[in-house]
């Protein structure tokens, strides 16, 4: 406890003032200023700092107030559920006690120094929720509507100018992450995973390791796909990123280079 005195005219009072606790959440209403949205609020504070991701007390204050809505998914190290905090929507991703090492993991993974990026998932919170019974372990990212990639090819068919772009986009989100660290045009498939033939629904890291790793398999790309330049250069870089040998396989800053040349291609043809 601090013990402040202060004295007014002749008589001196003595008063206590209570140590803030940090294990306490803020106010949320303390932390978003009128006109402000989520993601401003992490700019602010990501830009302002070591930008590796919110101070902990502020992850727990959006953790502890945000109230879900549905469920979004569910997978082998927990469920997916539709948050709302401040009336924004936010993805919430819940472990159970005993995938703890999991959660961690993947907490600690999006919490590394200028993790953040336009083509990278954005991480907002992780914390824990103990109610003497049971325990969980929350991940907080943005929201997407159209879930996650699996879900958005299952239920749209892709264009020649869609496929560039998604695959644009993620070839920036791995050159970025590898620079820290140092169908279509008349063609239309169902669109299954890779694999889906010779590992179960949910493979583990065992299962696709035996499968990659010691058979050496590598997804087919169909012929049809030579019928049409875009997933020609397409399938020729996926080949060239499925060497056995990591040392000859594309950089994704070369991967990047490559697709950037190909939208030009393409947006000249418009």
């Amino acid at each position: 406890m601090l013990t402040v005195y202060t004295c007014q005219g002749h008589n001196c009072k003595l008063r206590k003032k209570k140590r803030p606790n940090i294990e306490e959440p803020l106010s949320e209403y303390n932390l978003v200023k009128p006109g402000k949205t989520l993601r401003d609020l992490i700019f602010d504070m990501t830009t302002s700092g070591s930008g590796s991701g919110l101070p902990l007390l502020v992850q727990r204050t959006i953790a502890r107030t945000i109230v879900l809505q549905e469920l979004v998914g569910k997978g082998r190290f927990g469920e997916v559920w539709r948050g709302k905090w401040c009336g924004e929507d936010v993805a919430v991703k819940i472990f159970s006690s005993r995938d703890e090492r999991s959660w961690f993991r993947e907490a600690e993974i999006y919490q590394t120094i200028m993790l953040r990026h336009e083509n990278i998932l954005g991480f907002i919170a992780a914390d824990n929720k103990d109610n003497g019974t049971w325990t969980q372990l929350w991940l907080v990212s943005e929201y997407y509507e159209q879930g996650s990639l699996f879900d958005y090819l299952n239920s749209n068919t892709v264009t020649a100018d869609g496929m560039i772009k998604l695959t644009f986009s993620i070839a920036s989100g791995l050159a970025h992450l590898h620079m820290e660290i140092v169908g279509t045009q008349g063609i239309v498939e169902e669109y299954q995973l890779p694999y889906y033939d010779v590992v179960p629904s949910d493979p583990s890291i065992e299962d696709m390791r035996k499968v990659v790793c010691e058979q050496k398999l590598r997804p087919n790309i169909p012929n049809q796909w030579q019928s049409c330049e875009a997933l020609r250069i397409m399938g020729r870089i996926m080949r060239e990123c499925w060497y056995t040998n990591g040392a000859a396989r594309l950089t994704a800053l070369r991967i990047k280079k490559t697709i950037s040349q190909l939208c030009i291609r393409e947006e000249s043809k418009a």
